[in-house]
């Protein structure tokens, strides 16, 4: 509740700004044809970022996510599995239409990421500058 709140706001700008920065980084090609095609991606990580992922990946693979939020004390960690998923749908969002696009993103059930495929992605994916 409390990322809902007028004090959360400004911090919640930042994460998505940081966000933004990272899966531009990290994948050029569908950063420029999500903005090109008027879908800003950080909109979904602000979505997922407040329900904390939940249902984005296997009951135990979210589990050991969160484990790494809470042993990191960093919101970095969910940076990462944002990075991540957009990067495992890459090949299911470049060329289409923002309908499709949305269609695709807002239906984690139909993502067919396989179980265990995830969190590797998101450990792999650099966020800091060292």
């Amino acid at each position: 509740l409390w990322l809902l709140s007028d004090a959360a706001l400004p911090w919640l700008v930042k994460q998505c700004r940081y966000f933004q920065v990272a899966i531009a980084a990290h994948h050029p090609n569908l950063f420029r044809h999500l903005v090109g095609e008027g879908l800003a991606p950080e909109l979904f990580y602000c979505r997922w970022l407040q329900g904390l992922f939940h249902m984005l990946a296997d009951g135990e693979e979210m589990l050991r996510i969160w484990d790494i939020f809470i042993i990191e004390k960093s919101f970095k960690v969910f940076i990462r599995l944002a990075v991540a998923i957009f990067g495992l749908l890459e090949k299911r969002l470049l060329g289409q239409d923002v309908e499709k696009m949305m269609d695709v993103l807002f239906n984690a059930k139909d993502w067919k990421i396989a179980s265990g495929d995830l969190l590797p992605a998101a450990l792999g994916t650099k966020v800091t500058r060292s």
